[in-house]
């Protein structure tokens, strides 16, 4: 009885009973079993010990609980008995009678699926570090700072800094001297009797105390500064540092944005980008969800980028191309490093040497970013040409929309510029979006592609592995295709997803199941893709499913479900049934 009842608090959601609940729990369970091929009833409640059970479209495994929805629902069903079985059984009325005492557990079985997903994500992050997904700005310590007007002098405002002790001074609540600011007095030799408005930054970075600690470590990396200013309803409370946020991810003592600024050769940038890995870990590690983590390191890949480019291109080439990153890079998702997935959208007039995009290549090849075997690449012209070779492409894609030129416009619809001037890009996808008329073939047939592979709906229970990539596009190029028909700027699945929603074509609750669903899936891929490099193997999208816990496997199910009901819709929505 003691081993029942052990083994039924480490299930959710039994681990939310009482202890007294618990026990009559307990005290109302048997150990059945069953033979291969035999049928079972919903008259009591199983918890599956070993073997399988299958219902009409889903097939149940170790450790997961049976006919819940049938007895709460009060259902006549029949499941088959794939392999011998040995279960728990609860009597109905038992299962009842702690189900409308205790509203936790019941809500359990009642709650809808984003709402389980976020409990059952909570609960696999408990026995993690400390979650980084609830720390959030004001759980730091906010260093005070001081406030003048712009028109006091330079020195009795440095005076007033060094008696408050702060860590800046705002002036007028618009903008901010720091210390490499104050340098600029000694080596420009500024009079200190200068209004110290004239040494100032005007564009303060800021933060609200309630946000999480995650958007304070992507604000620093994308502006690349040391600190940002806090405030709580708008009204400025003081500053957090660098070093603060940084203590609290690791003992590290830079941010690898600066490193990538300070980098002065390829070899530099190597080593940086060796150490994303590392970071991934970290943040990993720290319960961030996987699409928060794509967020941070994409902005790092786009400054690696970036860099590259300055080593590669003069000046002339940052006013007259939009350098692109496209698939998971341009989405922002990508997190392991995949393949090269980049072009140029070029000045009509600008006369470019495509050995500089070659060279761009290369150098990214040298810092781990494989060759793209669709050759999807700046040094292929495909992929690289001026503005109006472009805008032909797309005529002809559209004019004649065959399964390699519906590829082609899903690649280029999830473009975002990395380096350059973006308004090359910004024309091309105007021209695009102005040439999509309400061609009903043309996207269904851009749509067709989420029929391209099969979700493991129903059959999870019966495969070793699964292909995550195949259950990752499904959604992707769900929301890209609802993106094309209602012109959708954004690029990233989450965001095409709420503006969905925005615009009325999924509600609310959907939305949110959608993007928790897609997050699992993130997740769990990454977690799989990093345990392959800590064992020294490639990483792949092939997870397996005997790796995952009880909790994930559940996740995991329920995500591809809300997965399932999108590609429903979007086969509704583009009649994909009659083409």
């Amino acid at each position: 009885m003691q081993e029942t009842k052990q083994y039924l608090s480490s299930i959710p959601p039994f681990d939310l009973l009482t202890e007294e609940e618990l026990s009559s729990v307990v005290n109302n369970t048997d150990i059945v079993y069953y033979t291969p091929g035999s049928k079972i009833k919903a008259e009591n409640l199983l918890i599956i010990i070993k073997g399988k059970i299958k219902s009409e479209n889903e097939v149940f495994t170790s450790e997961d609980v049976v006919f819940a929805k049938e007895i709460i629902e009060n259902k006549a069903s029949e499941f088959e008995i794939l392999e011998e079985c040995l279960c728990y059984e609860i009597k109905r009325d038992i299962f009842l009678e702690v189900l409308n005492k205790n509203h936790k557990f019941k809500n359990y079985f009642l709650q809808d699926i984003a709402s389980k997903l976020q409990t059952l994500r909570k609960k696999s992050l408990e026995n993690q570090f400390s979650s980084f997904l609830s720390a959030r700005v004001k759980d730091l310590i906010i260093h005070p700072v001081t406030f003048v007007s712009g028109t006091d002098s330079i020195k009795s405002s440095v005076i007033k800094k060094e008696k408050e002790n702060s860590s800046a001074i705002i002036i007028d609540n618009t903008a901010i001297v720091t210390d490499s600011n104050l340098r600029k007095v000694i080596t420009e030799d500024i009079p200190s009797s200068n209004p110290i408005k004239n040494i100032a930054t005007n564009n303060i970075v800021t933060i609200e105390d309630e946000d999480f600690l995650f958007n304070a470590l992507l604000l620093m990396t994308k502006h690349n500064i040391k600190r940002l200013i806090v405030t709580n309803e708008d009204k400025i409370i003081g500053s957090i540092e660098q070093i603060d946020l940084l203590s609290y991810f690791s003992n590290h003592s830079y941010l690898i944005s600066v490193k990538i600024e300070k980098a002065k050769n390829i070899d530099d940038l190597k080593e940086i980008t060796n150490g994303l890995v590392d970071l991934t870990n970290l943040l990993f590690n720290k319960g961030l969800k996987a699409r928060y983590i794509a967020r941070i390191i994409s902005e790092l890949n786009r400054k690696i980028f970036s860099k590259v480019s300055e080593f590669v291109f003069d000046e002339t080439y940052k006013e007259n191309i939009s350098l692109i990153v496209m698939g998971s890079e341009g989405r922002g998702e990508q997190i392991i490093r995949t393949d090269q997935d980049n072009g140029a959208v070029i000045n009509d007039t600008f006369n470019y040497d495509i050995k500089k995009f070659e060279k761009f290549s290369e150098y990214l090849k040298t810092l781990g970013f494989p060759e793209c075997p669709g050759k999807v690449m700046v040094n292929n012209p495909f992929w690289s040409k001026p503005l109006k070779e472009f805008k032909k492409d797309i005529f002809e894609w559209l004019d004649t929309p065959t399964q390699e030129n519906m590829m082609n416009l899903a690649i280029l619809l999830d473009a975002n510029v990395v380096w350059g001037d973006e308004k090359y890009l910004n024309e091309l996808k105007k021209y695009l979006f102005e040439h999509i008329s309400d061609n009903a073939t043309l996207l269904s047939s851009f749509a067709s592609f989420v029929d391209q592979f099969e979700l493991p709906i129903g059959i999870l229970g019966l495969k070793e592995k699964v292909d995550m990539k195949k259950i990752r596009f499904i959604i992707v190029h769900a929301a890209r295709a609802f993106a094309l028909e209602y012109k959708i700027q954004k690029t990233s699945t989450v965001e095409r997803i709420k503006e969905l929603n925005n615009i009325g074509i999924i509600n609310r609750q959907f939305a949110t199941e959608l993007i928790e669903s897609f997050d699992v899936i993130l997740t769990l891929t990454l977690k799989s893709k990093l345990e392959q490099i800590n064992n020294a193997k490639p990483a792949t999208n092939i997870l397996n499913i005997k790796n995952l816990s009880k909790i994930e496997k559940d996740m995991l199910k329920d995500s591809v479900k809300v997965i399932a009901e999108f590609k429903k819709l979007t086969k509704h929505h583009f009649h994909l049934s009659v083409l």
